[in-house]
């Protein structure tokens, strides 16, 4: 298969081949089975019915991950763009369905790589290490979301979500402060108060869904 230079430097930033050189990449990628799939908007990728062990790699486009907490009630998880990877965090398990739904938003590429791909990947040391990095960071990352959701107070399970999403200074949302507030199951009107009162307090500011934390300290003291 011939790699464009784009797809080349997509892949290069995936967590499974940091550290790699260019031509290590390219022999990484010419010894293991792979496929891509090109999906239509609207269009499924995963459900929990229907999943396959492969880990995904957008290579263009975007797709939305959603699960279903209760009939009818649809909540966005997040957002993927070209070079976000899914898929990573289940390929070893014994359950057979999948937790979420991944649908297309727009047209996306996808490169994927079955279980048999990834287990010969992870031979090399680098990247078991870089693998392991992820699974750790994965366990972060729904331990924050835990803690946001038990957290009590609607100021709190804000504060708890921006912290377990925090990457340098700032936490970019890929929901609405609508979907937001779905997410950490408090009220709209709630969220609002609690951004207003961290935002006066000199905590964060907000542009867009742009969320900028000035006072980490501060904001775990919420």
């Amino acid at each position: 298969m011939d790699w464009s230079t784009s797809e080349l430097e997509l892949l290069g930033k995936l967590f499974l081949f940091r550290g790699l050189s260019r031509a290590e990449l390219l022999q990484a990628l010419e010894r293991v089975p792979r496929y891509q799939r090109t999906y239509g908007k609207g269009q499924t990728v995963y459900t929990p019915q229907t999943y396959e062990r492969s880990m995904g790699v957008l290579l263009s486009g975007a797709a939305e991950v959603t699960k279903e907490n209760e009939p009818g009630n649809v909540m966005i998880v997040s957002v993927l763009s070209a070079g976000d990877a899914f898929g990573g965090a289940a390929l070893f398990n014994e359950c057979e369905d999948y937790v979420t739904t991944i649908t297309a938003r727009t047209e996306a590429r996808i490169l994927f790589f079955p279980q048999a791909a990834v287990s010969l990947l992870i031979q090399d040391s680098r990247m078991a290490e870089n693998y392991i990095r992820y699974l750790s960071g994965r366990i972060r990352f729904l331990s924050g979301k835990i803690d946001a959701l038990i957290a009590g107070s609607a100021g709190r399970k804000v504060a708890q979500y921006l912290l377990s999403r925090l990457e340098g200074e700032c936490v970019r949302l890929d929901c609405s402060l609508s979907g937001l507030a779905d997410r950490l199951h408090i009220g709209r009107a709630s969220l609002y108060r609690s951004l207003d009162s961290m935002t006066a307090d000199g905590i964060l500011t907000r542009t867009g869904r742009c969320i900028r934390v000035m006072d980490r300290d501060r904001l775990a003291l919420v």
